[in-house]
Order: structure tokens, then C-alpha cells, then sequence
């Protein structure tokens, strides 16, 4: 995925012959409609989140803590004003077992983390 989200950055110009074709392939390039949360996640402090759209403005900044309040203020946060279809990417570094309860949360509620 995170190959996917690269080219659709910064297009496959550099990218290898065999990954241009399973992009095109699989869709992974296909992020009409969806959004992007990244987040830096804080191992003594709090998490820091950006939401973007598929052009890559800025649509919130938050400040979240891995529990399910906090988590489903974020999801409301980047999903407020899209269509019902929309599905959330979440973009994170597995730093240590901090990612575990955000990969959990976001999987179990439809979003590709």
C-alpha cells in the first residue's frame, strides 16, 4: 500500500516497470473519493494527525490518543462532508506496539491502514 500512495504523490515516473503494472492492475492507485489520515504517532506524548484529500489539502489537524473516543472524533473529523462511500487510508510508522490500537480500530471499521 504504501508503494500505492507514493505513486499517487508523485506519479510512476520512477517507479519500476512490474509496479506500474500491478498498480494498474489492482486499483491501488484508485484513491478517488478517499481520504488520507497520516499520523505521527507519540510514544510519551499525544499522536498528531493530518487529514488530506485526494489532492492533497489539508481538510483538519488534530491531536488524538489512542482510545476509542479520541479515535472516533478523527474518523468523524476526516469523514465530516464526504459522500457515504468514502473509506479512510490511515498512514503510520509501526513505531514499537503504539500502532496496534489505531491499525485495529480503523481495520475493524472498513479503512485501510
Amino acid at each position: 500500500m504504501r508503494r500505492g500512495l507514493w505513486r499517487a504523490a508523485v506519479g510512476d515516473a520512477g517507479a519500476p516497470k512490474q509496479h506500474r503494472e500491478l498498480g494498474e492492475r489492482s486499483g491501488v492507485n484508485d484513491l478517488q473519493g478517499n481520504r488520507v489520515i497520516g499520523l505521527d504517532l507519540g510514544v510519551t506524548s499525544v499522536h498528531s494527525a493530518v487529514v488530506l484529500d485526494v489532492t492533497g489539502q489539508v481538510l483538519a489537524r488534530r491531536r488524538v490518543v489512542s482510545t476509542v473516543d479520541s479515535l472516533a472524533e478523527l474518523e468523524q473529523a476526516a469523514l465530516r462532508g464526504a459522500p457515504a462511500q468514502t473509506r479512510l487510508t490511515v498512514v503510520i510508522e509501526p513505531t514499537g506496539p503504539m500502532w496496534l490500537p489505531i491499525a485495529v480500530y480503523f481495520g475493524r471499521r472498513g479503512h485501510t491502514v
